[in-house]
């Protein structure tokens, strides 16, 4: 688990300019889907 974390913690945080960074990509998939929450559960 050290190892995984010292290898992949820079393109965790940072960006080479390609490719989103992933706690960019994780903070969207979390507010996408408590959107989709949000609006699933009010009655329509």
């Amino acid at each position: 688990m050290i190892e995984l974390l010292q290898e992949y913690w820079k393109p965790f945080f940072y960006s080479d300019g390609y490719h989103i960074t992933g706690l960019a990509m994780t903070m969207w998939l979390l507010s996408a889907s408590i959107c989709i929450g949000f609006l699933v559960s009010i009655p329509l």
